[in-house]
C-alpha cells in the first residue's frame, strides 16, 4: 500500500507520499524502501504526479510510460485535466510499448480474479454447511448461484470509458491462447461445473473486460498542481486497470481544487483511514462498530409493535449526529485554519498526515505497508516545484 496527500490553499498546494513499496509474493509480502512515488514531468510545468498502487502497466513500469509521455510536451498545457487527457490519448495512441502479449497477459488475470473469487465464495460456503445439512443442496446449487451472483453484479456496472458495448471483447476471449472453456473447466471442475453455471461463467467472460471496477493490480495516478491558465490548484485521479483489447482502461475523476468558495482542500490517496479518521475526528470502523452496538442494544431490549427496526433506525440518527458534531468542531475549524498558512506550513502539515498513517499501520495488524522516508513538495504559480524533502 500507499499513503499520498494533497493539502491545499489559495498559496498553493504541499504534496507528501512515503517511500515504500510492497510487493505481494508466494508466502506473504515484501518491501522495498526509498521508492520515488512523487514524479515530475518537466521544466516548467507546474504539476507533478503521485504514482500509488500498481507499479507497472502491462509490464512496463508506469514511470517509463510518464517519462515517454511528458517528452511529448512542448509547453506547458492550459489546464490540469489537459495534461490527464494528454497522457490518456499518448497510452491510447502509442501502441509499440504495449505488446499482444503482455494484453493477452492483462486479460489472463481479470478473468482468473473474477473466476477465483467466485470459486472461494462457492467453496466457503460448501464447507461452512454442517454434514447433515448437506442432502439440502450441492456444489452444483452453490456454484450456480454465485457464477449468476457475480454475473448480475457486473452487468449492473457501467461500462468502462470508451468501451461502446460488451461484445467488444468476445473475440478477445475467444483467443486461442486463452480459450474460456478450458479455462473454466481448469477452476471450476471440481467445485460443482455442470451446463448451467458453465454458461453463467462464459457469459461473464466479457464483462468482466468490459465493466468499469477496481482490481487488486490497478495503478492511480494523481496529477496534482496547476494548468498554465489556472489561478486554483486542483488533483485528478487517474486510475488504469491494463490496456487490452486495443483500448486504455482507465477512469478519470473529476478535478477537485480550491475556489473561491473553499479556501482549503485535504486530499489522500491510496491508504488514508488514520489520515481522514484524525481529520474527522473518528475512523469510520469505529463509526461503524457504534451504530451497529445501538442497534444491537436497543432491539435487544424494545419490540416495535408496528414491527420496524427500531434499533437501526435510532442508530442511523446516532451516527448523522455524531457526523455532524465532528464536522463543526474538528473538521470545518481545521479546514479554516488550513486557508491561512503558508506553503512551508502546508507542507508541514502533508508530511504530518502521511506520518501519522505511517505511524497508524506499524501499530495495526498484519505488515506495515506504509512508511520510510517522506519525500514532500510544493507547488505555487510563481516558483513551480519546489522540494521540501527529497531522496
Amino acid at each position: 500500500m500507499t499513503s499520498q496527500v494533497a493539502v491545499a490553499n489559495h498559496s498553493g498546494v504541499a504534496v507528501a507520499s512515503d517511500t515504500v513499496t510492497t510487493s505481494y509474493v508466494e508466502g506473504g509480502t515484501k518491501t522495498i524502501g526509498n521508492s520515488h512515488k512523487i514524479w515530475e514531468i518537466g521544466t516548467g510545468h507546474r504539476v507533478l504526479v503521485l504514482h500509488s498502487g500498481a507499479v507497472t502497466q502491462n509490464g512496463v513500469t508506469l514511470k517509463l510510460l510518464l517519462n515517454e509521455w511528458s517528452t511529448t510536451l512542448s509547453k506547458p498545457l492550459d489546464t490540469l485535466e489537459d495534461y490527464v487527457d494528454s497522457y490518456i490519448t499518448w497510452m491510447n495512441r502509442e501502441r509499440n510499448i504495449h505488446t499482444q502479449e503482455s494484453e493477452l497477459n492483462r486479460v489472463q488475470y481479470l478473468l482468473n480474479d473474477h473466476y477465483y473469487e467466485v470459486k472461494k465464495r462457492s467453496e466457503d460456503l460448501w464447507y461452512s454447511i454442517p454434514l447433515e445439512e448437506e442432502q439440502f443442496t450441492s456444489r452444483e446449487i452453490i456454484l450456480t448461484d454465485f457464477a449468476q451472483k457475480g454475473l448480475d453484479y457486473l452487468e449492473n456496472l457501467p461500462l468502462n470509458t470508451g468501451v461502446r458495448d460488451d461484445e467488444e471483447f468476445v473475440e478477445l476471449i475467444n483467443h486461442e491462447k486463452i480459450d474460456i472453456e478450458e479455462k473454466i473447466n481448469y477452476i471450476f471442475s471440481d467445485v460443482g461445473l455442470n451446463d448451467e453455471n458453465r454458461a453463467i461463467l462464459v457469459n461473464s467472460a466479457a464483462l468482466v473486460l468490459s465493466r468499469a471496477q477496481q482490481f487488486p493490480m490497478s495503478s492511480t495516478l494523481a496529477f496534482v498542481g496547476f494548468g498554465n491558465q489556472e489561478y486554483f490548484a486542483g488533483n485528478i485521479r487517474l486510475k488504469s486497470t491494463g490496456f487490452y483489447g486495443g483500448k486504455f482502461i482507465y477512469d478519470k475523476s473529476e478535478r477537485y481544487s480550491v475556489h473561491p468558495e473553499a479556501g482549503s482542500t485535504i486530499s489522500a490517496f491510496a491508504q488514508d483511514e488514520a489520515i481522514f479518521g484524525f481529520i474527522r475526528g473518528i475512523r469510520w470502523e469505529v463509526m461503524n462498530h457504534i451504530v451497529d452496538t445501538v442497534a444491537e442494544k436497543i432491539n435487544d431490549s424494545i419490540t416495535n409493535p408496528d414491527g420496524e427496526n427500531l434499533g437501526e433506525e435510532i442508530a442511523e440518527q446516532v451516527r448523522e449526529s455524531v457526523k455532524d458534531f465532528c464536522y463543526r468542531r474538528l473538521t470545518s475549524p481545521m479546514l479554516n485554519s488550513i486557508e491561512g498558512l503558508d506553503l512551508g506550513h502546508l507542507a508541514n502539515l502533508a508530511e504530518s498526515l502521511v506520518g501519522m498513517e505511517a505511524t497508524s499501520a506499524f501499530g495495526g495488524d498484519g505488515p506495515a505497508t506504509v512508511g520510510g522516508y517522506i519525500e514532500v513538495a510544493t507547488i505555487d504559480r510563481q516558483h513551480g516545484v519546489v522540494w521540501v524533502k527529497a531522496l
